[in-house]
This record gives structure tokens, C-alpha cells and sequence, in this order.
């Protein structure tokens, strides 16, 4: 990881959600934190195979029916190991 860009990195992620009007509609951190509810601390996220499966995984099914903001990933991520 670039520790010295870390901030402008994070600056350009983008991810699907839960509230973007459709997928494949890409939101950032900031656009994610601007919906938060009053006192929420954590990111949640869901993930699958497809924005679909996410959505259909039972890790979101805390969220269903709810207006809680949550990241749909849908890219695998290889393993990443720290060597020094």
C-alpha cells in the first residue's frame, strides 16, 4: 500500500450500494458516510458472486427493509500478505 497517498487514494474508490439508484452506479466513501444515520460508526458491506447474490446473501439480511447504507462488493480480491 502507498502509506504516503493512502488518504487520496481512499478518495478515488468507488462502489456499488444498496441506495444507488441502479447497479453498476458507483458511490464513494464520501457519498457512502453522507448517508449514514445519525450515530452510526461502521461501513457495513455485503458480498457475492453478482449484486445480486450480495443482496441475496444472508449477510444482508440484517439490512433488508431498513435505510441503513450498505457497500455491495461483487470484485474478488486476492490474498494480500505483508512481508517486512
Amino acid at each position: 500500500m502507498d502509506a504516503d497517498n493512502k488518504e487520496a487514494l481512499f478518495k478515488l474508490l468507488r462502489f456499488n450500494s444498496n441506495w444507488a439508484e441502479k447497479q453498476n452506479v458507483f458511490v464513494s466513501l464520501d457519498d457512502y458516510m453522507s448517508k449514514m444515520k445519525d450515530g452510526q460508526t461502521k461501513i457495513y458491506f455485503t458480498f457475492g458472486q453478482s449484486y445480486q447474490a450480495a443482496l441475496d446473501s444472508p449477510f444482508y439480511e440484517p439490512f433488508k427493509g431498513k435505510d441503513v447504507p450498505v457497500l455491495v462488493l461483487t470484485n474478488q480480491l486476492d490474498e494480500l500478505s505483508h512481508t517486512g
